[in-house]
């Protein structure tokens, strides 16, 4: 009735569903207003529940069909924690192994952006902890890593050649490291720049 809204990313003391109420009026229910051209431009905090809540959206019939497009295992984007809004598909970027601090979309014509009000991080699948001795591949972009994964190999990404860097050298130390540029002089030259900060 136009009185209220829910919304995804912003909490209130008003649980409605999956997201939370935001009266439009300042409502009798006592919930903040919040004027529907707010929410576009609202930063995002809770990633993790944004990230969960797209994961649930990715149907294996989607995720499946998906997988053959890009020629890899549906259990190696499953592994990713790869998500559906109804218009793109969407990968967690995390700083540290517990950590997601972004959201990268990919939709259907293959276009990626990162989501509005987060943070460029690394994409880990979900056994990542769990990772002991092997070298780890490092990929750009989480379609590469799928990649990687679906030959056995133990991979994570990055969302461009030079991003993550530090977070990289954090998360990495003291494990060997497979570097996989893309074939260009962009990515080459992130790889070099990584190679002397490593």
């Amino acid at each position: 009735d136009g009185r209220g809204v829910r919304c995804m990313f912003i909490e209130s003391k008003h649980p409605a569903g999956e997201g939370w109420m935001h009266w439009t009026d300042g409502g009798a229910s006592g919930g903040r207003p919040m004027h529907h051209a707010a929410a576009p431009s609202c930063e995002v905090t809770n990633w993790r529940f944004l990230a969960e809540h797209y994961a649930g959206a990715a149907t294996s019939a989607r995720v499946n069909a998906l997988a053959e497009k890009l020629g890899v295992s549906s259990d190696s984007l499953r592994a990713l924690r790869i998500g559906w809004s109804g218009e793109f598909w969407t990968f967690p970027m995390c700083a540290a192994a517990d950590r997601i601090v972004g959201i990268m979309r990919r939709w259907p014509d293959g276009e990626k952006k990162t989501m509005k009000g987060g943070h460029l991080g690394v994409g880990l699948p979900r056994d990542f902890a769990s990772w002991n001795g092997d070298a780890v591949w490092v990929a750009e972009g989480a379609s590469d890593c799928a990649a990687l994964l679906t030959l056995g190999l133990h991979a994570i990404w990055r969302a461009s050649c030079s991003s993550s860097i530090v977070i990289l050298v954090k998360l990495l130390a003291g494990r060997r490291v497979v570097i996989c540029a893309d074939q260009d002089t962009p990515g080459l030259r992130g790889a070099r720049i990584w190679r002397r900060a490593g």
